[in-house]
């Protein structure tokens, strides 16, 4: 729900990405799961963060293409 709001939004895939990380990690310390799940989703959501590292860095600049957008 989180992501596609964020798309339908913004239209910046990496931004919605990276916020559905975020959402996923605060949502699993809210539920009482067992805490190899609760480590597999954390981890999960670092790992997509960092993979978007350059993405971060565009979205910061301003310049991350939009859906639809040819890169520049």
């Amino acid at each position: 729900m989180v992501v596609g709001g964020v798309l339908a939004i913004f239209r910046i895939v990496s931004l919605s990405s990276i916020l559905g990380a975020l959402t996923a990690i605060a949502l699993i310390r809210g539920f009482d799961q067992p805490l190899p799940y609760r480590l597999l989703v954390i981890a999960g959501g670092i790992y997509v963060i960092v993979l978007h590292g350059a993405n971060i860095q565009r979205l910061l600049a301003g310049i991350e293409p939009r859906l639809g957008q040819s890169s520049p």
